[in-house]
C-alpha cells in the first residue's frame, strides 16, 4: 500500500493511465477533474474514488495523480502545514505503528508532535 493514498485524499486520473481520456465530464472515468479516494481495498484495483461529477470507478494508485493543495493554516511553531508533509507524516507515523500501539494517549500525542516537526525541519532545508 502506498500511504500517500488515504481516504480523503484528492486525486485526478494520470495522463499516463490507460483510463485517462474519457469523453464527456460525465464519464466513470473523468478527464481533468478531481475525486476523492473513499476506499482502499485488497482488489487488484484497489482505490475506490468518487469524481466530482458524482461518479465512482476503482483503480490501482498508478492510474492516479495525487492533487496537491497546501494549507494556509501554520502549526503551532507558525511553520504552514503543506499536503506533501501529511503524506510523509502519515508514512513515518505508519512505519512506527507497532510500537506506538502501546503509548499512552500523552506519549502519542508528543511522538506525534515530534515527527511531524521533523518533516516540516527536513522541508525546510532543502
Amino acid at each position: 500500500m502506498d500511504s500517500r493514498y488515504a481516504p480523503g485524499t484528492k486525486v485526478t486520473i494520470s495522463k499516463n493511465s490507460g483510463y485517462y481520456g474519457g469523453n464527456s465530464r460525465n464519464s466513470n472515468n473523468p478527464k481533468d477533474i478531481e475525486g476523492t479516494i473513499t476506499e482502499i481495498t485488497d482488489n487488484r484495483l484497489c482505490v475506490d474514488v468518487t469524481w466530482s461529477n458524482g461518479k465512482t470507478n476503482n483503480y490501482d494508485y498508478s492510474d492516479l495523480d495525487i492533487v496537491e493543495h497546501t494549507s494556509s493554516k501554520p502549526n503551532s511553531n507558525g511553520k504552514t502545514i503543506k499536503k506533501s508533509d501529511i503524506y510523509e507524516f502519515g508514512r513515518l507515523m505508519y512505519r512506527a505503528g507497532a510500537n506506538i500501539m502501546a503509548y499512552d494517549d500523552e506519549r502519542l500525542e508528543r511522538k506525534m508532535e515530534k515527527v511531524l516537526n521533523r518533516v516540516l525541519n527536513k522541508r525546510d532545508k532543502k
